[in-house]
C-alpha cells in the first residue's frame, strides 16, 4: 500500500514535470482532470492507510519498524503556497486560542501530510472558540509559530500561574506542607509522596506499582520545590485521585525533585523507573481539566483529542520524557476529578470518529505501549534517533536538560551534558539521515563537529538572513544508511559531490523565468532579464574554498541502496535537496559545517558514493 500510495504521488509529480519539459501535449483541462483525480486518489488512500497503521498500533502496541511505512514521498505540489494554506489551515479560521507553535508541532508530523485541517479546527473551536489568546502577554493573537521561544508560554514570567502551587480550597488559605530532608534521604531507592501525610511535613515513602505518578506544566500552578512545599488541599486532592486508582502514593517532581545537586541527579536517575512502573500516570493541563466529560459523545471526544494534540503537556520535552515511560496507564484528568484513559479515548475516535482527525494520533503514538513489551510497560528504550526527532520540537526550560531528557528515552545510563552523552556511545551506529537538520553542533571537540550539541531545533537568522521555510527538522530516519560512532569520528558512506570552482557557470545560479499559458492550454516559458536565480548552498560552500580547504557536499544514502534519502524534499520543507557541508585539508578526515538548500530550479551535482570520517 505504501508503495501504491508514493507511485500515485510520482505520477502527480511526473505530470507537472513533462509538462515543462515538453510543453503540454494535451489542454489544460485535461491534464487538471487527471491531476485532480489523482491528487483526491493520493490523499484517500494516503488516510486510508494511516488509519489502518493506527488500528495495529492500537490493537497491539505501538511498532517502531512501522515508521519506514509512514515516511512517504510527498510530492512537489505540497510547495505551492495556496495548497499549504488550505492543507495546513492558514487559510482557515483558526481560534486564537490555539499556540501556533503547537499547531506547527502538528503539521510538520509526517501524519499531517496533505491532511486537510478543517475538521480539527472545527472540533478544537467548539470547546476553546471564545477564549483569548494565550501566546502573548496582553495580546489578542497568537504567536507566530515560528519557533517556541516566540511564545510567551515558554519564557514570558508574566504567563506563569502567579501562585505556585494551586489551592483547591474555597478559601484558598489552607497550610502548607513540606519536605523533611531527613525522611527523603531515608528512604532507599526512588521516593514517593505516602498518603498518610497529615501533618505540615511530608511522610515519604519508596515509589512502587501502587505510586500513581503525576505529569503536569509547571506554569500551569503545580510547580515548584520540596523546600516550598504545596497547598495541603492541592495533596489531599491528589491523594484522593491515587485511592481512586489503587494507589498508596503518589510521586509530583514539586515534591519529589530537590534543588540541592545530589539529590536532584539522584532523583532525575530514578524517572524512568519510577514511571515505567507507576499503576497510573496523571495527565495535567488546564486546558483538559476544564472539560467535563460526564456525557463523553463521540464528538466531545473528537474535540478532547483536538485539545490534547496541541495543549501546552503535549509541547513539552520533560512531559514527553514522563509519559513514554509511563504510557501503559496515561490517564487524562478532566472536571470534577474524572480521568479518561488516552488510549481508550484514541480507541474510540479511531473507530467511531473521522477518520482526518483520527489519524493525527499517530503524532502521539510513543505515547502508546510497546508491541515488544510484554509487561505493556514503557520499560524498553526508544531509539536515538527516533527520541531525537520528538525532541527536536519540545522545549526544556532548564539550560542542559534536553540532553538528560535525550539519555534518560534512549539509554541507560543518565547524560548531563552533549559531549558525554556522545562519548558514551562510541562503538554504535547513528542513521545519516537523522543529521541532516538545523540542530547546533559540538564545537571545538576532535571527532564529533557532526554530532548534534542538543536535539533541539532553534530558530537559524532573523529578518532577510532567516531561512525561507524555516529551520530544517529532524526525522528518525529509519529509511537512512547508518555510520559507525568511532573514537576517531563517524565513519561511513555518503553520496558526494567535491566542489570545483570551475563548476561555478553551472551550479551557481539558474536564469529567471516566466511561465504563462496560452489559450489553447499550451505551456510557454520565457527567460527574464537581470539577474538570476542564486544558489545560496553554492555561495555558502564556495566561501570555504577561500581558506585553501576542500569542500564537498554531502547527502545521505536510502538504506540499502546507492540512492540519496530524501526526507525534506516533497514535503513542503525544502524546495531542493538538503547537503551537508564538509570541509578537509587533505581529503582524509572531514569537518561539519552545516546544511543548506540547493535550489529546485538548479540541476543537481552529479554525486558519487564514499565512505568518509566526519571528525
Amino acid at each position: 500500500m505504501s508503495k501504491f500510495v508514493d507511485l500515485v504521488s510520482e505520477l502527480v509529480d511526473g505530470i507537472e514535470e513533462r509538462s515543462k519539459l515538453t510543453g503540454a501535449s494535451t489542454t489544460l483541462l485535461e491534464r487538471d482532470i487527471v491531476q485532480a483525480f489523482l491528487w483526491s486518489t493520493w490523499t484517500r488512500c494516503l488516510q486510508l492507510f494511516f488509519w489502518f497503521i493506527l488500528r495495529h498500533h492500537l490493537a497491539f502496541g505501538a511498532d517502531i519498524t512501522w515508521n519506514r511505512l509512514i515516511a512517504l514521498r510527498g510530492m512537489t505540489a505540497l510547495m505551492n503556497p495556496s495548497i499549504r494554506a488550505t492543507l495546513y489551515g492558514w487559510a482557515n479560521v483558526r481560534v486564537p486560542y490555539m499556540c501556533s507553535w503547537a499547531f506547527q508541532v502538528l503539521k510538520s508530523d509526517r501524519c499531517s501530510l496533505a491532511l486537510d485541517f478543517r475538521h480539527f479546527h472545527q472540533r478544537y473551536a467548539e470547546l476553546h472558540g471564545a477564549k483569548r489568546a494565550r501566546c502573548l502577554w496582553k495580546s489578542s493573537d497568537a504567536c507566530d509559530g515560528g519557533h517556541p521561544l516566540g511564545c510567551g508560554r515558554f519564557q514570558d514570567k508574566r504567563l506563569v500561574a502567579e501562585e505556585q502551587s494551586v489551592h483547591e480550597c474555597a478559601n484558598k488559605d489552607c497550610r502548607r506542607i513540606r519536605w523533611s530532608r531527613e525522611n527523603y534521604v531515608n528512604v532507599t531507592g526512588a521516593v514517593a509522596v505516602g498518603l498518610s501525610t497529615a501533618g505540615e511535613l511530608v511522610q515519604y515513602m519508596e515509589a512502587t506499582e501502587k505510586t500513581m505518578a503525576i505529569s503536569h506544566v509547571w506554569s500551569h500552578g503545580h510547580g515548584g520545590r520540596p523546600d516550598t512545599g504545596m497547598n495541603a488541599c492541592l495533596h489531599e486532592r491528589f491523594s484522593g485521585l491515587a485511592r481512586q486508582h489503587d494507589c498508596d502514593s503518589y510521586w509530583i517532581d514539586t515534591l519529589c525533585i530537590p534543588n540541592e545537586h545530589m539529590l536532584r541527579k539522584k532523583a532525575i536517575g530514578c524517572i524512568n523507573r519510577i514511571f515505567a512502573q507507576s499503576n497510573v500516570v496523571l495527565v495535567l493541563d488546564r486546558d483538559l481539566m476544564e472539560i467535563d466529560v460526564c456525557n463523553p459523545t463521540t464528538a466531545l471526544l473528537e474535540s478532547i483529542l483536538a485539545t490534547f494534540l496541541v495543549c501546552d503537556w503535549n509541547v513539552r520535552a520533560w512531559t514527553m520524557l514522563e509519559a513514554m515511560k509511563g504510557c501503559h496507564n496515561l490517564r487524562i484528568l478532566c472536571r470534577d476529578n474524572v480521568t479518561l484513559s488516552l488510549r481508550d479515548t484514541l480507541t474510540h475516535v479511531h473507530q467511531s470518529g473521522s477518520i482526518d482527525l483520527a489519524i493525527l494520533s499517530l503524532a502521539t503514538q510513543h505515547l502508546l505501549p510497546s508491541s515488544t513489551d510484554p509487561f505493556r510497560r514503557a520499560s524498553s528504550r526508544k531509539g536515538l534517533e527516533f527520541s531525537g526527532s520528538l525532541l527536536s520540537h519540545r522545549h526544556a526550560t532548564r539550560k542542559g536538560d534536553d540532553i538528560v531528557i535525550w539519555s534518560l528515552i534512549s539509554g541507560i545510563n543518565v547524560f548531563f551534558d552533549a559531549t558525554s552523552f556522545w562519548r558514551g556511545r562510541i562503538g554504535r551506529k547513528i542513521r545519516t539521515g537523522f543529521l541532516m537538520s538545523s540542530a547546533p553542533r559540538l564545537e571545538h571537540i576532535t571527532g564529533f563537529s557532526w554530532a548534534p550539541e542538543t536535539p533541539y531545533i532553534r530558530r537559524i537568522g532573523d529578518g532577510s538572513t532567516a531561512d525561507l521555510l524555516g529551520p530544517f527538522l529532524v526525522y528518525d530516519a529509519e529509511e537512512s544508511e547508518e555510520a559507525e560512532i568511532t573514537s576517531r569520528g563517524l565513519d561511513g558512506p555518503w553520496l558526494v559531490y567535491h566542489l570545483r570552482s570551475e563548476d561555478a557557470p553551472r551550479y551557481a545560479q539558474a536564469a529567471s523565468t516566466m511561465v504563462s499559458i496560452t489559450q489553447e492550454g499550451e505551456r510557454v516559458v520565457q527567460p527574464l532579464d537581470g539577474p538570476g536565480i542564486r544558489n545560496r548552498c553554492w555561495e555558502r560552500a564556495a566561501k570555504l574554498l577561500l581558506d585553501g580547504s576542500y569542500v564537498a557536499l554531502l547527502a545521505p544514502l536510502q538504506w540499502g541502496k546507492q540512492t540519496a534519502y530524501r526526507a525534506k524534499e516533497n514535503r513542503g520543507e525544502a524546495h531542493g535537496p538538503v547537503f551537508a557541508m564538509c570541509t578537509s585539508r587533505e581529503k582524509t578526515y572531514w569537518t561539519w559545517r552545516g546544511v543548506s538548500e540547493w535550489p529546485v530550479t538548479i540541476s543537481r551535482p552529479e554525486m558519487e558514493v564514499e565512505d568518509l570520517i566526519l571528525v
